[in-house]
C-alpha cells in the first residue's frame, strides 16, 4: 500500500501520509460500521449489535464461545459472508487506565485473506471494529 502510493506520487511519503493510508486501508467503517453492542454471558456468550450498512442501521445477534466469536457469528449470519479469524493481536497505544488499544486481525474468506484494525479504549470494541474492517475489505474486493 505504501509502496504503491509512493510510486504513484513519485515522492517519499511523510509519517502523516503513511498513517492516513493505514487508516484508510485498515481502519475503515464502510460499508459496514459497528454502532454499538450488548453482551450477555452465561456459560457461553451472546451479542446483540447495532450495525450500519450502506447508511441503513439494523440489529444483529449471535452466540459463541466468547464475545468476539458471538459477534463474528452474527456478522456471518446477517451478511452471508463465510470467514474465519486466522490471526489476532492487540497492543496499547498509550499508557494509563484510559489508554486506547489497537487490535489487528487477519481473516480468511473465499480462499483469500483480508486485514483489518480497530481502535478503542474498550478491547472488545477494538476487536469488533477490527473484524468489521477486515470484513469491509473482503466486501470491497468482491
Amino acid at each position: 500500500v505504501v509502496y504503491e502510493a509512493s510510486a504513484k506520487s513519485n515522492a517519499e511519503l511523510s509519517p502523516a501520509d503513511v498513517y492516513r493510508l493505514f487508516e484508510q486501508t485498515y481502519i475503515n467503517s464502510s460499508p459496514v460500521k459497528l454502532i454499538g453492542y450488548r453482551e450477555k454471558t452465561n456459560g457461553g456468550s451472546h451479542v446483540e449489535a447495532a450495525v450500519e450498512k450502506d447508511q441503513t442501521e439494523f440489529n444483529i445477534e449471535g452466540s459463541g464461545n466468547g464475545v468476539l466469536d458471538a459477534f463474528c457469528n452474527a456478522l456471518r449470519k446477517e451478511l452471508g459472508i463465510d470467514f474465519e479469524i486466522v490471526y489476532y493481536t492487540e497492543h496499547s497505544l498509550e499508557s494509563g487506565a484510559g489508554a486506547q488499544a489497537i487490535t489487528y486481525v487477519e481473516i480468511s474468506s473465499g480462499g483469500k485473506t483480508f486485514f483489518g484494525a480497530g481502535i478503542s479504549s474498550n478491547i472488545i470494541k477494538s476487536s469488533m471494529r477490527a473484524v468489521t474492517s477486515a470484513v469491509n475489505n473482503s466486501i470491497k474486493s468482491s
